[in-house]
């Protein structure tokens, strides 16, 4: 027997998200810390996919981070009008 849940109001809903945001950012900067790591101890060998996974994980923090900004302002308007 399932326990009913009751709906998340839109507060919640967007702090949730922000939550979820904020990890998947949290992952992603500690990724480009590795991999900026592994590009400057290993300099010599120049490895381009290395380069190019870097590159696309820096894209994507600037879309997370874009995101978190987003639910942030909707969170404000949330919350002044409750």
């Amino acid at each position: 027997m399932h326990a009913a849940m009751r709906p998340l109001n839109e507060f919640d809903f967007y702090n949730e998200y922000r939550r979820r945001l904020q990890a998947k950012l949290d992952e992603k900067n500690k990724q480009i810390a590795r991999e900026e790591h592994l590009l400057v101890t290993d300099a010599d060998q120049g490895d381009s996919s290395l380069q190019v996974s870097l590159h696309h994980a820096i894209r994507e923090r600037n879309e997370l981070e874009l995101l978190l900004k987003q639910i942030r302002e909707q969170l404000g308007k949330s919350a002044a009008s409750e």
